[in-house]
């Protein structure tokens, strides 16, 4: 029985001002990172 599927994604960002290497992924870019986690209706939980 599966109760829900988690994944995430990462959404490019320009560079925040004095951020140094925060937001800079493994990509190549700057990102923040979405991860959310979805039911058997595929409603949001």
């Amino acid at each position: 029985m599966t109760i829900g599927a988690i994944d995430g994604k990462h959404f490019e960002i320009e560079k925040p001002d004095n951020s140094g290497s925060t937001f800079f992924n493994y990509k190549g870019y700057h990102s923040l990172v979405m991860l959310a986690v979805v039911d058997a209706d595929e409603k949001f939980i």
